[in-house]
């Protein structure tokens, strides 16, 4: 059952409001995206942004700041004019763990392609959305299968970036994406989506979270897999039903600091 805990809320709340959200933002990957102003290159960056978001934050921080570098002042208008041969140029020496520089390079052109053919990622994400969907699993799914369908080749490295949410896993950096994109605006969530309810979001989950909740007893699964993160989110949602994510920061960051 949803967990109405007051003291949990309080621990949450407390947790927040000593937060230096400024700072935060400043070793975070969402950073980069708010280097932008145009609403449609913080929407491709985000992305990309959160598909390299795994492994040390100074290191993926830095693998994305090199992927970016190559876009420009404007990376919707590069994905949307290079062909892929140019990415592929560009990214040749790239290595980020098990991510190589043919896996962004054919994110790239995926992405690319989505803007020519669908103007924006929200145009291509609303194909699957549907009111009546308990969260945005289905959507993410269009998503995901929309731009993989565009990208040049299939890769296990690519099907990494692009996580598949039909096949049940938590898809922690696709969630993240959207916290980023249907939260806010405020100091770390974007808010360019701000029309979709943030009552469906669901927790990015990965290992840390996982243990992280444990420990406050919210969830009951033992595997970070969908239904779990959707378990955390329904549970969170009795503390803030309209905004469930709203603890997403506190959660993550209080093992960090030592807290939990």
């Amino acid at each position: 059952m949803p967990t109405t805990d007051p003291l949990l809320k309080h621990t949450l709340d407390a947790f927040l409001a000593q937060v230096d959200f400024a700072a935060a933002r400043a070793t975070d990957p969402v950073s980069h995206v708010w280097r932008f102003d145009d609403p449609a290159d913080q929407e491709v960056v985000a992305l990309i942004a959160a598909s390299l978001a795994y492994g040390k934050v100074s290191l993926l921080r830095a693998a994305i700041a090199r992927v970016l570098t190559h876009l420009g002042p404007h990376p919707a208008h590069a994905l949307a004019d290079l062909p892929h041969t140019r990415h592929l140029d560009a990214l040749d020496t790239f290595v980020y763990r098990m991510t190589r520089g043919e896996d962004v390079a054919a994110l790239f052109t995926a992405l690319g392609g989505c803007l020519r053919e669908h103007g924006s990622l929200r145009a291509l994400f609303d194909t699957g959305y549907q009111d009546v969907h308990e969260d945005f699993q289905p959507a993410l799914g269009a998503l995901v299968h929309g731009l993989r369908a565009l990208a040049p080749q299939q890769s296990r490295g690519l099907n990494y970036l692009l996580a598949d949410p039909r096949r049940g896993g938590a898809c922690k950096r696709l969630n993240l994406f959207l916290r980023w994109m249907v939260r806010g605006p405020d100091a770390i969530d974007l808010g360019l989506w701000s029309d979709l309810p943030a009552s469906k979001l669901v927790m990015p989950l990965d290992t840390h979270v996982l243990r992280i909740c444990g420990a406050m007893g919210i969830g009951t699964r033992k595997t970070a897999d969908w239904r779990l993160a959707r378990e955390i989110a329904h549970a969170l949602r009795a503390l803030v039903p309209e905004d469930p994510l709203k603890y997403d920061f506190a959660i993550c960051h209080m093992g960090i600091s030592g807290q939990a």
